[in-house]
């Protein structure tokens, strides 16, 4: 009985606990030449990459194509055009970008491409004067909205912006175009969400007598402004990262004197509100929903080299479960597998040259909700090598049965019924990078769990 109850507490400490792994960190380019990651999406066993270059030829876009392990699989000099990648529901990618760098183009571009990345269709999108800059785009059901920022005056330095959103149908004909706040204010807005009303809600923030509030515009499905609303509902400081939750409210990522990570519910009423550290720019910001219902948030943080990105997994409750903080600037991240989360950016390496830089983080919960452990512990159960590559050897004082190996979501992999023998060589070559469970089954009917994990 004890050995059950101390099995039990083993089990609950366990589930109190995160553990993480930087699976891959990869850097691409060339040190003549300024690289950097914008957008990323898993494609089949790997990733596309877009990436925006300068070399001689001036700005131009590269898509990678990595495996599983962040290798480079092939390059693609796409067009002489850098952004963002997003994938459709039709199993192609949308190509979101400009010309020239920091995203201040002279003329804005979407783009349909198949896997093979071929382009589909192209759009181009004008507006009046300069520093026309294009930041998200989200698929509808008959079509695509993309919002920006574009300046009619000041070109020279670009201080003072309006928004825009335009409506692309699903062949890339521009269907509306709206412009949002004043030409002698600084309105921008970053994130647009589509709710299931059909309303689109843009996010971002607006600077009135040098005053910076967050702003969340509220836009019927023509683009037509509905309602804002502004920092005496939404807070203080610079709004950039945004994104609706399952349970109709909203969560939000701004700074000021700190950067704020916040949760709002389905009438506006903040529910907690969590200071993430001293800020360091914006535009490398994002919030959004996990698949597991909590909270992420990719921040640029001061440090002793300037902008580090962190990024943060919040509870329900608003509390830091964990972070994880990488010497670079990670412009976009993307969640392709529970627990699984893929970056991109550029190194931190001035006055040298940035280069294209790609990150897979993984995140391991020990908790394990859909298994019941009822075993001793006491079938002298042992595994090695551990980490573990190829073959990994089993054995235990008991004759084995059967052996099983899972994933930490609860998913059978691998499962052999052995021969009866006191060890057994497991063949785990076909089994990627990460950390997984191993079950033991022995002859007198006892079983147990043991954690291992696989290395490259």
């Amino acid at each position: 009985m004890w050995q059950r109850l101390l099995l039990w507490m083993v089990v609950l400490a366990w589930g109190k606990a995160a553990h993480s792994q930087t699976v891959f960190r990869e850097v691409f380019g060339d040190s003549a030449c300024y690289d950097e990651g914008y957008g990323i999406v898993p494609m089949g066993t790997g990733y596309l990459i877009s990436t925006a270059y300068l070399c001689n030829a001036g700005w131009q876009s590269r898509m990678l194509l990595l495996d599983a392990n962040g290798d480079s699989i092939d390059a693609y000099n796409a067009t002489p055009y850098n952004g963002y990648v997003e994938p459709t529901t039709d199993g192609n990618y949308l190509y979101l970008g400009g010309n020239r760098a920091g995203l201040a183009y002279d003329t804005m571009v979407v783009a349909k491409v198949n896997q093979q990345l071929d382009t589909i269709w192209t759009a181009h999108l004008f507006f009046a004067e300069c520093n026309n800059q294009v930041y998200n785009i989200t698929e509808v059901a008959d079509g695509y909205i993309v919002t920006g920022i574009f300046s009619e005056t000041l070109c020279s330095n670009g201080t003072s912006f309006q928004s825009f959103a335009a409506k692309l149908d699903l062949g890339g004909q521009v269907l509306w175009q709206q412009t949002y706040g004043g030409p002698s204010d600084d309105d921008e807005l970053f994130v647009v969400k589509e709710q299931a009303n059909g309303q689109l809600w843009f996010y971002g923030w607006k600077r009135d007598s040098n005053a910076i509030q967050p702003w969340l515009l509220i836009a019927d499905s023509t683009g037509d402004s509905l309602t804002s609303y502004f920092g005496a509902t939404l807070g203080d400081g610079s709004g950039y990262g945004f994104d609706l939750t399952h349970d109709g409210g909203f969560i939000t990522i701004s700074y000021s004197d700190s950067i704020y990570a916040r949760k709002f519910d389905s009438n506006f009423v903040l529910e907690w509100e969590r200071s993430l550290g001293i800020p360091s720019g914006g535009l490398y910001f994002r919030a959004f929903e996990m698949q597991d219902r909590n909270f992420g948030f990719l921040a640029c943080l001061d440090g002793a080299t300037g902008c580090n990105s962190h990024l943060f997994k919040l509870n329900i409750d608003g509390d830091i479960t964990w972070a994880k903080s990488w010497d670079g600037l990670l412009r976009n991240v993307n969640e392709p597998q529970p627990g699984q989360f893929i970056l991109t950016g550029y190194t931190n390496a001035f006055p040298v040259l940035p280069e294209a830089l790609v990150v897979r983080f993984d995140t391991i919960y020990d908790s394990l909700p859909n298994f019941i452990f009822e075993t001793d512990l006491d079938i002298g159960l042992n595994i090695y090598p551990n980490p573990a590559k190829g073959i990994m050897q089993i054995a235990c004082s008991e004759t084995i049965s059967r052996v099983g190996v899972f994933n930490l979501n609860g998913s059978r992999l691998l499962q052999v019924t052995t021969l009866p023998d006191f060890s057994y060589s497991l063949n785990i070559e076909k089994l990627s990078i990460g950390l997984y469970l191993l079950k033991v089954e022995t002859n007198s009917g006892r079983w147990l769990f043991k954690k291992f994990q696989i290395l490259d």
